[in-house]
């Protein structure tokens, strides 16, 4: 029989406290937990930390940005837990059109969440991405005050960068 593993308590263990810090400082990202269903771990706890860019604050901010955000980690956590692969995956279910970086937390066998980040932009996508983005967030509802300043200020990994995720 698999253990039970508790995702909120992987948060606190010192290495994934600097993993988060050391992935922050580089990229200007956040990474959270999830569990099996996609239920942001942080959420439980009553935390929300947005992506560091304007349209996923301002999404996450707002009751409906807010259910979207999170039904678009739930359905890249399905997507991933659906594909069996235990590799990362990179999902394209965000309201907005941010990619989800998706590593499945596996042990024993059994699916037990991931970890996943967004609300950045890969490099070589940029020039479709970010009018999409800002776009989007207009169709929505869920414009920042300056899009399209916001949309130049949005992290941008370069293709390599991704690579370190896998």
């Amino acid at each position: 029989m698999a253990t039970a593993l508790d995702i909120g308590s992987l948060e606190e263990l010192h290495i994934v406290r600097q993993l988060r810090a050391t992935i922050r400082k580089w990229w200007d990202i956040e990474v959270a937990f999830c569990d099996p269903e996609g239920y942001v771990a942080d959420h439980a706890k009553g935390i929300v930390i947005p992506p560091h860019n304007d349209f996923c604050q301002t999404s996450l901010g707002s009751k409906r940005g807010f259910h979207l955000c999170n039904q678009a980690v739930r359905a890249a956590i399905r997507e991933c837990r659906e594909s069996g692969d235990e590799s990362v995956h990179i999902a394209t279910t965000c309201h907005l059109g941010f990619p989800i970086v998706v590593k499945p937390i596996v042990f024993e066998g059994v699916f037990h969440g991931a970890l996943f980040c967004g609300g950045f932009l890969v490099r070589d996508t940029l020039d479709e991405r970010r009018p999409a983005i800002v776009e989007a967030a207009e169709t929505e509802g869920l414009s920042p005050r300056s899009p399209e300043a916001s949309a130049e200020a949005i992290p941008v990994l370069g293709r390599r960068d991704v690579e370190y995720f896998k």
